[in-house]
């Protein structure tokens, strides 16, 4: 059995299946009977990526090996534009005349050129994608798991500002390789986020974002001109710092007048 270096055995990918199927006419177009599928063959298409850990492998070959690595592009982005040639399904009128997409039922597999969607850097093949070692993935960071919240997992927890705001404190100074004194803040309305009392550099922002895999819309949150000091972390990131320690899957937090509740799903 293939397994991610983080030990789980299950990815996520996309699958085209040939299939003989049993139809029915009676609303006027085929209607597929449920239950009737006679699969002939399957074809995964695209990556594998790990649902435990957000790993990225290009072949589940590449599960089984020691040397096991995710190719990324040199800004450290898996996202990328591509083409690819699809066959859909129309609905059209008593003319003929395309009215709307009823979806995609066959597509064939994506080709280059690939652009990067943080940075643009263009790449023919994927082939080309500069080799990271999977060392590198947040997971494996030891800060997170020196200042892990060890208790009974449950569904939602309570910090209040002074203790969340000295458990930051600790999480960056080790993340930074430095002293950071920081301060949980509440946002407007229930939100809330990380005031660092002495500024960081852009580099150092950049080093939060990758432990975190920040999102696209994470980044966007981040309104500064270079050379401007930072000392807020935005909401998105802030979450998910926290949400790095926390014994469950964070999906809100409810910032009041006391502190932060941090609600989720158990992992």
């Amino acid at each position: 059995m293939r397994e991610c270096k983080c030990g789980n055995t299950t990815f996520k990918s996309k699958m085209v299946t040939i299939a003989d199927v049993l139809v029915t006419s009676k609303s006027g177009c085929p209607e597929l009977i449920s239950g009737s599928e006679d699969v002939q063959s399957n074809d995964f298409k695209g990556s594998f990526v790990c649902e435990k850990c957000g790993e990225v492998y290009l072949d589940i070959e590449d599960c089984e090996s020691d040397a096991c690595v995710t190719r990324r592009c040199e800004c450290g982005s898996t996202r990328f534009t591509a083409h690819q040639i699809c066959r859909h399904d129309v609905i059209v009128d008593s003319d003929n005349q395309y009215q709307r997409d009823d979806g995609i039922y066959d597509a064939e597999r994506p080709y280059g050129p690939y652009i990067c969607t943080q940075c643009n850097r263009e790449y023919e093949e994927l082939d080309e994608l500069p080799v990271i070692p999977t060392a590198a993935s947040a997971g494996s960071v030891p800060a997170f798991e020196q200042h892990k919240i060890t208790q009974e997992p449950k569904h939602s927890l309570y910090l209040g500002w002074d203790e969340l705001s000295d458990l930051s404190s600790s999480l960056i100074s080790d993340l930074l390789g430095r002293k950071a004194k920081v301060e949980a803040m509440r946002e407007e309305f229930y939100d809330m986020y990380l005031f660092l009392k002495e500024p960081i550099a852009f580099s150092e922002m950049e080093a939060l974002y990758e432990v975190v895999q920040a999102s696209d819309d994470d980044r966007e949150e981040f309104m500064h001109e270079e050379g401007e000091p930072i000392q807020k972390i935005e909401q998105g990131v802030s979450q998910k710092l926290i949400g790095k320690l926390l014994p469950f899957n964070l999906v809100l937090t409810h910032a009041d007048e006391e502190g932060v509740w941090f609600i989720g799903d158990s992992r």
